[in-house]
């Protein structure tokens, strides 16, 4: 555990700098694999090499070879310069790595209102379930930090968890959290 704190704080230090040089694309074995940079069949963006995902499976093709990777096989992976993580045959979109990791899956509203909604997640690490980004749900999974639980209790009520600040450029729970 203390490993990966340090690799997930190491991540955070240099993410910036990581995220320009390496590819664009490409499958996350693992989470140490996800703060290390590692991709397994990387690459960048090109009209020959492609990424194609649904939720069974990634497709990974590049000039002449086809690699496929059944969804429970691997951990996440890296589409057009974006990082996923893999649950429950779901993709999400990995936001913001902190002291919980915060994850959207966006969607239509519905086939008549094309209005896209983005939908938060969370968990507690990365390798914790994923569920639904509310109050109730945070306190239970730290039910046994009071710390913890005492500063979701001072987050102002009339401001919801899944807002992105771009004055921060966070979520205001995770800093609050910090």
């Amino acid at each position: 555990m203390t490993k990966l704190l340090f690799i997930t704080m190491l991540y955070l230090s240099t993410g910036q700098n990581l995220a320009q040089k390496i590819p664009q694309n490409g499958i996350y074995q693992t989470a140490t694999d996800f703060l290390t940079r590692k991709l397994t069949n990387g690459f960048f963006s090109s009209k020959i090499n492609k990424l194609n995902d649904n939720n069974k499976s990634i497709r990974i093709e590049r000039e002449d070879k086809r690699t496929v990777y059944e969804s429970s096989e691997i951990w996440g992976f890296r589409k057009n310069g974006k990082d996923y993580r893999v649950f429950e045959k779901e993709f999400y979109k990995i936001d913001e790595v902190g002291p919980v990791v915060i994850y959207t899956i966006q969607d239509y509203l519905s086939a008549e209102q094309p209005i896209m909604f983005y939908y938060r997640f969370f968990s507690k690490d990365l390798n914790a379930p994923i569920v639904a980004l509310t109050r109730r749900k945070l306190k239970r999974h730290f039910a046994n930090d009071s710390a913890v639980i005492n500063k979701i209790n001072s987050f102002p009520k009339n401001r919801s968890l899944s807002t992105w600040s771009s004055a921060c450029r966070c979520f205001p729970i995770i800093k609050s959290l910090q």
